[in-house]
């Protein structure tokens, strides 16, 4: 179970109710959850151990298919790191600008804080759970500074 259906599940067991949970609150709550902090932390370790993604791909090369997709987090290469963020960003704003009336959780229309904080959940929760690859550090410098794409000025408009 993801630390996402974690939080989830609490938050329709207080409220009894089904309503979608703003990423904002979403990563507030990710981030206070003990559990999480300690898969955060064992992630870092295996990346660090692992080494760069591209041994990943170097190792896939020539193994046979059940050795090749063994759950294993690596670290971003620091060249990689642009596409990444390109990546990130048009995915929260796809989050942000495409709603899905039976969604659990929600990038409300023009809210900087839950489009930061939809980042950041890909950056720590996605990226590590379902591309195999962990972010050294931070993936932006200042993520009250990441726009989505195109940027605020047309969503604003």
């Amino acid at each position: 179970i993801s630390i996402v259906t974690t939080v989830l599940q609490k938050h329709q067991n207080k409220t009894s109710v089904n309503t979608a949970l703003p990423t904002s609150e979403l990563w507030e709550r990710v981030q206070q959850d003990q559990w999480w902090q300690i898969d955060n932390d064992a992630i870092k370790r295996e990346a660090y151990r692992n080494g760069s993604f591209t041994k990943l791909l170097e190792k896939r090369r020539g193994a046979k298919p059940q050795e090749a997709w063994t759950r294993q987090v690596y670290s971003l290469p620091e060249a990689r790191k642009p596409l990444v963020q390109l990546v990130v960003r048009l995915l929260a704003t796809l989050e942000m600008v495409c709603k899905d009336p039976d969604a659990n959780v929600v990038v409300r229309m023009n809210n900087r804080d839950d489009f930061k904080a939809a980042i950041q959940l890909l950056e720590h929760v996605i990226l590590p759970s379902y591309c195999n690859i962990h972010v050294e550090g931070n993936l932006f410098d200042d993520y009250d500074q990441v726009e989505p794409y195109p940027s605020w000025s047309h969503w604003d408009n």
